[in-house]
């Protein structure tokens, strides 16, 4: 496209079409991906709540990463 051009060649509309079906494909699946991850993340929340509130050290320690077990487990008894 050039400077001051105001109407664009039938190949352009296609192209930016084209694209902006694109983007929103990609933008659809971005959001559809963060919808299933905060779904998971909040499962295993109010799962670890739950184990905690129940006083199942052993459960509620699962959902942290192995090198931090000892020391949270020390500090949650």
């Amino acid at each position: 496209m050039h400077p001051g051009k105001l109407i664009a060649s039938p190949q352009e509309k296609e192209s930016t079409t084209s694209q902006r079906k694109l983007q929103t494909r990609v933008g659809i699946s971005i959001v559809i991906r963060l919808l299933y991850l905060d779904g998971l993340l909040r499962g295993k929340w109010e799962a670890m709540k739950r184990a905690m509130v129940n006083k199942d050290v052993e459960k509620a320690m699962s959902y942290f990463a192995d090198h931090s077990n000892t020391n949270l487990t020390s500090n949650i008894e």
